[in-house]
């Protein structure tokens, strides 16, 4: 078995199915995995110029806040045979369209939801602008089409 560091764009092919790699931030550090025992009480992340740990919850509260907000997105398909259906994004990528046709995927970010091209050579529009491999952020009310099919990106708060 080979390993291979995977690039930003690198298409990795399993079968039929064809898995793009899409890393914007080059170097970005993520966060890691942390396990929390019962009755461990988890590290406070490091603030700089921080006070007690107590001046440092009220602002751990809106963020959590507008982390929730971001969540309540959903598509809703306007034309087709799936027409008055609303997804739901829940996951952090869900991907819409007809494989070997057209597929776009819709990714949830820390400030939002972004979609971009992910195979086909029918290309999504965004508002009637193509959308490229680049992800584009989406706002309430956007209309997206794809194969023939018109959706609207909808987002509560």
């Amino acid at each position: 078995m080979k390993k291979q560091l995977l690039q930003n764009n690198d298409t990795v092919e399993i079968g039929k199915y064809k898995i793009k790699f899409i890393n914007e931030a080059p170097g970005a550090t993520f966060e890691k995995t942390m396990i929390i025992k019962p009755g461990m009480v988890p590290p406070m992340p490091a603030k700089p110029a921080a006070g007690p740990a107590t001046a440092a919850q009220p602002a751990a509260a809106p963020a959590a806040a507008a982390a929730e907000g971001a969540a309540n997105a959903s598509i809703k398909v306007l034309s087709g045979a799936a027409a008055g259906r609303e997804v739901p994004l829940v996951k952090v990528v869900t991907t819409i369209g007809k494989p070997g046709v057209a597929v776009a995927a819709i990714t949830k970010r820390s400030h939002g939801f972004v979609v971009a091209h992910v195979e086909g050579s029918n290309k999504p529009t965004l508002n009637g602008t193509a959308i490229g491999p680049e992800p584009v952020t989406l706002k309430n009310g956007d209309m997206l089409e794809l194969a023939g099919t018109q959706m609207q990106f909808l987002q509560a708060g």
